[in-house]
């Protein structure tokens, strides 16, 4: 078992309005089985989607809870909850569960099945994605070595490919898609380079409901061998 602790602070200027934020980021892992992972936490943040809401300058207060359950024959069952109070005094539920089978372990492939269900208590479409009700469900291919998983001077990778349908409010059901991919190179254990891109159609992706297409670069290198400060408990 772990606790985590983030703290920061976000600055933002514009035309309209200039003001600073503090962000948190605390969470409680803990295994209670071999088995069995979960995971308790709070995340603080301020909404960055693009500029219009970035000039709101909404808070999100997330408080979640992640639960993963492994059985000794591949199939594995991960839920998630947020529950989300902003600073526009909307209040979003959040649940997402994914049923999924491990084919093979090094490099892991998993097949499986998810599904998702978003809830606001105020709907503001002309301001951000806030359904009253929101499905999805969606399969989905997942191909991943982890950076985590090697060692020295290799490569890692994953890839993310997944189709389905999502109702928004009462619609008709729409078809959805989303691809995720990542291609890097760990040097050692302090320092890692690698590019990554996504794009889905699944309103729930952004905070406006619409088509996005990310494309990105990461650089880690950590100046010392070891955190400055770090506390775990191993059970």
């Amino acid at each position: 078992s772990y606790l985590k602790v983030k703290i920061g602070s976000s600055f933002s200027n514009s035309d309209v309005r200039n003001y600073s934020n503090f962000s948190s980021d605390i969470s409680f892992k803990t295994r209670p089985s071999s088995l069995h992972f979960m995971e308790i936490g709070s995340i603080r943040k301020f909404e960055n989607f693009n500029t219009d809401l970035i000039e709101k300058g909404i808070i999100h207060n997330h408080f979640y809870l992640n639960y993963n359950m492994n059985t000794h024959f591949n199939l594995g069952w991960f839920t998630q909850y947020y529950f989300t109070l902003q600073s526009d005094n909307n209040v979003r539920n959040l649940l997402f569960t994914s049923l999924y089978y491990s084919v093979i372990k090094k490099p892991l492939l998993k097949i499986g099945v998810n599904y998702q269900t978003i809830h606001f208590k105020n709907q503001l479409p002309t301001v951000y994605f806030s359904p009253d009700k929101f499905h999805a469900v969606e399969g989905f291919v997942d191909l991943i070595k982890d950076e985590n998983s090697i060692k020295n001077n290799g490569l890692f990778f994953g890839l993310t490919a997944a189709c389905g349908v999502q109702y928004i409010e009462e619609n008709e059901g729409q078809l959805t898609y989303r691809f995720n991919t990542k291609l890097g190179y760990k040097f050692n254990a302090r320092s890692l380079i690698n590019v990554y891109g996504s794009h889905s159609n699944i309103a729930s992706t952004t905070a406006a409901g619409f088509t996005i297409t990310e494309v990105g670069f990461r650089f880690i290198f950590h100046f010392g061998k070891k955190p400055v400060f770090n506390y775990k408990q191993i059970r």
